[in-house]
Order: structure tokens, then sequence, then C-alpha cells
């Protein structure tokens, strides 16, 4: 099940909205939801995105049918028109209504008297006096985005020029019975200047029931990933990619934790307490390598990104991950050679890329042709490998069973998925090193 994050853009707001199941969500759950947020009518809103929209009219339809979703996330302008007290349905809408409209009076007599006191004043008050109103704008703003985070647990602030985290046990103007209850679901601050995550938010207790972190496009260069993985334990996503972490990732343990981690390691896909994991270390450009140390103190993984390193090896941690891990990528790191033969114990494993190496004929082995029997993506574009050589591999005749099949399910679901689906092809006219 993969979730989807809506951002809708009205006028100067914006309004972050996630839904878990991007394949269910309807139209009239999002209208919902956005008429929820602002007070505004459902049937008068209007969603915009690349040309294309939507109204109430499309309330059974599925949002990701009337918008092309990029990477589970989308954003879409809002436009609504006011009505009047006798259209609104509620009482509450006509107060929403009329706030805003006062609110907007407002915001007109401050903006005259600025601008008269401007005229008539030297620089030094016309700064002074711009100062303050960017101070009350931002702040205002800020208070705003509190209070969703309050009433969403999504706590989201994306391309906004921050330098740290927020601290979230400093939200201004709400009680503590408030900030008692409120738990963190989404921590997403994608594309930012964050160079260092606080060592408070580690042990927040805000965060314990976090489900997806989201770092990506910052210029973190070093994460206590063993506090991280100890403390959230329903951590589902984390992404960190595209940021500055450099050298050997590595998780130092006391042997406490390597006698959690060893039991750990018998984590069956039929376990309800665990969650898995979904690891993105993709285009950090400077990390070297992983551990098995690390590998044995994470929890289990489904799917491993590390895209775009410099990783030479990539070690054994079929142990710790062998019934669990679905998908693995390390496409792009130019300097690996070989697959680790324990690969062949990964139970579920699907998809294995590991485009734009140095992976030759010798540095495939056989078992995991043989005994992977789910794996039906191998793709290997870039490496010194050729078809004709893969088909000489003993294990070779059960993976191209494999991987005809799944291309078969593909094109009999009619869906157009785009060259990525059968890039691992391995045709007579494909032949030489395009698979």
């Amino acid at each position: 099940m993969e979730s989807i994050a809506i951002t809708v853009k009205r006028q100067k707001e914006r309004i972050d909205l996630m839904f878990e199941d991007r394949e269910a969500v309807l139209v009239e759950a999002v209208f919902e939801e956005i008429s929820e947020r602002t007070g505004v009518i459902k049937r008068s809103i209007k969603l915009i995105s690349q040309g294309k929209q939507c109204t109430m009219n499309d309330c059974k339809k599925r949002f990701i049918d009337c918008f092309k979703v990029k990477n589970a996330k989308v954003v879409v302008m809002m436009i609504d028109s006011d009505f009047t007290a006798t259209n609104s349905n509620s009482s509450g809408q006509m107060a929403l209504t009329e706030k805003r409209r006062t609110e907007a009076k407002e915001a007109m007599m401050i903006m005259k008297k600025s601008t008269d006191d401007l005229n008539n004043g030297d620089l030094s008050k016309k700064m002074k006096m711009k100062n303050n109103d960017d101070s009350s704008r931002s702040s205002t703003m800020m208070k705003m985005r509190e209070k969703n985070w309050l009433l969403t647990g999504i706590v989201s602030q994306q391309n906004s020029q921050l330098e740290n985290l927020p601290d979230l046990t400093a939200l201004n103007n709400h009680d503590e019975e408030s900030l008692s209850l409120f738990k963190v679901k989404v921590f997403d601050f994608d594309s930012n200047y964050v160079s260092k995550i606080p060592e408070s938010l580690y042990t927040n207790t805000m965060m314990l029931n976090v489900t997806r972190i989201s770092l990506s496009n910052n210029r973190i260069e070093s994460v206590d990933f063993k506090a991280m993985f100890k403390n959230f334990k329903f951590l589902k996503h984390f992404d960190l990619s595209a940021n500055k972490l450099r050298g050997e990732l590595d998780i130092v343990g006391s042997d406490d934790d390597d006698d959690e981690k060893q039991s750990h390691a018998k984590f069956s896909t039929t376990t309800t307490t665990n969650v898995l994991l979904n690891l993105n270390l993709s285009k950090n450009y400077e990390i070297t390598g992983i551990t098995e140390q690390f590998f044995k103190h994470c929890p289990p993984l489904q799917i491993l990104e590390c895209e775009s390193n410099q990783i030479k090896k990539i070690v054994d941690f079929a142990e710790h991950h062998n019934e669990t891990i679905t998908h693995i990528s390390f496409a792009g790191n130019k300097r690996i050679k070989e697959i680790p033969e324990s690969f062949a114990n990964l139970r579920n494993l699907q998809s294995l890329v590991l485009d734009s190496n140095m992976i030759s004929k010798t540095g495939i082995p056989q078992r995991v042709l043989d005994n992977c029997e789910r794996l039906s993506e191998l793709s290997l574009k870039n490496n010194a490998v050729t078809v004709e050589e893969l088909r000489e591999l003993d294990g070779w005749q059960k993976y191209n069973e494999r991987r005809v099949s799944r291309a078969d399910k593909i094109l009999e679901s009619k869906t157009i998925l785009g060259e990525a689906s059968f890039r691992e092809g391995a045709d007579a006219e494909r032949y030489m090193r395009d698979f």
C-alpha cells in the first residue's frame, strides 16, 4: 500500500494532505478534507493541475485518475467562490466566511495605514515597519501551520529554505493538553537547507508513532541511525536521498542490542508486531559502503535504495533480511563487481537493480538466478557482462521463465508502464549490454 501526498495551493495558503492508500482515495475524500481545513463549501471547490481540473462532479472518481501523480506526490491549485449566508449549509461555514471577509478588510486597513506612514516617515521608520510587517506575517503563517500539524499529525514544510528542523516541544499558543495528545504521523521537510538532525528529535515522545520521515534534498551530513531505529518502532519510510552522508555507514551496538537483533533476524512476514522499512540512501554521492553491522541493527527492510553513491562492495546482509526484502537497488555506484552469493537466500526478492557498475559474468552467482524463486527483474545495464554470457549460466533458464511471465502479466493488464518495466530484458534484438 503506497501513500500519496497532496499539496493544495490557494492564493498564499498551502495545505498539505496525506492519504495512506493512493489507489483508493476518491476525489470526494480530498474535497471533504479541504473543506474541513478551510471552511469552503465542497461544491464551490475546483482543483487544477497541469491543465486538468476536477470538481465535485468527479466525486466518485479516484484522485489519481484525475491528475498525473509522480513519485506519490502531486501539487494542485485550488479555486473557490464565496457564497452568501443563504447558500451556506451550516452556521459554522457562515461564520468562517464572515471571518475571512473581516480579516481581509482589516488587512486592507493595515496596509493603507502602513502606506500612509511610509509616505510621511523617514527611511528608518519605513524599514522598521516593513520588518515588523514581515515578522507579523511570518508569525501568523507559522501559527496556522502549527494548527494544521496538531489537527492532522502531518508535520510538513517543504521548499522553505529552512536551516533547522522545528522544535515540536515549543509549539506556540497551544495548551498542554493538546500537546500531550499530539502524535506525529508524517515528518516531511524535503528540499530545505537542513544540515543536522537535533538529538532531541530522536527521543521526542511526539515522534514515537511516526510512520514516514522524509528529509531528501537537504544538507544532512550525519544521522544517529541507532537511536532512529531503536525509538521509532512504527517507521515505514525513511528517505535520506540527495544529502551529504559520506564514508561507510555503520551502527555500533551493545551486546544487548546484538541479542535483540539476533532474534530480530528471525522475523517472518506473518509477524504483525514488526514494521517493514523502506530505506532510501540514494544520491548522497560520497557513501563508500554500508557495514553488515548496520544491516544487523536496522529494522526488517522491504525496499533498499542505494543508487548513485560510491559503494565498492555489497556486504552480506541476507541473513538479517532474508524473509522481508523485495526490492534492492545499487545502480550507479560504478564500482560494484559482484552480487553476494548469499542473495540466493532472499526468499521474497523480486527486483535487483545494479545498472552502471562493473559486474562481469563471474560476479553473478548461479544460485541467485536459480534459487530466488520470486526474482523476475534483474537489471544489469552498463555492466561488463553481456546477454550472451548470461545465457550461459545454468540458472538463466529458471530466471528467464520468471522474467517472461512477469512481462506477460504486465502486457495482459494493458497498462502503459514505460521502459523501466522491461529494463532487464535480454531479448536477442537488444543483446550486448542493454538488459
